[in-house]
């Protein structure tokens, strides 16, 4: 992406490493410029690491050819359920996203239906971790 300006980014989808390009020939890329290709490229920018980001700019200014470098990681929410030995309670715990997409309501309230889990919720549980973005062994079943 973003070729057309000298510079580009790509998303190793194996590692999640989030890479820049940059050919010299046009100008170097300022930092504005990167966060607008990562918010265009659909991911977050949390999904950058700041200090990689102005290695990567600073390398862009003394480059002699083409070069590559990792500016960072992009990573999805993602969540676990531990339902209790008498199936009496349930337990959320929300890993938050990096650059990626967050847990959505329908992902959990699908995964416990998954496990048999339909009575009992504590949505607004479920709705305030969703929220925060992040917890650990919520009760929400």
């Amino acid at each position: 992406m973003e070729a057309d300006k000298g510079f580009w980014l790509a998303l190793d989808e194996v590692t999640r490493a989030l890479r820049a390009g940059f050919s010299p020939g046009t100008p170097p890329p300022n930092h504005a410029e990167i966060e607008a290709a990562v918010t265009a490229s659909g991911w977050t920018l949390d999904a950058l690491d700041e200090t990689a980001v102005e290695t990567f700019l600073q390398q862009c200014h003394e480059a002699t050819a083409s070069f590559e470098a990792e500016i960072g990681r992009v990573t999805e929410g993602a969540f676990t359920l531990k339902v209790s030995a008498d199936h009496m309670s349930v337990l959320l715990s929300l890993i938050a996203p990096r650059g990626g997409a967050k847990i959505r309501e329908v992902d959990v309230l699908q995964a416990l239906t998954e496990r048999g889990v339909v009575f009992g919720l504590r949505l607004e549980a479920i709705r305030a971790a969703l929220a925060a973005g992040q917890c650990e062994d919520v009760v929400v079943g």
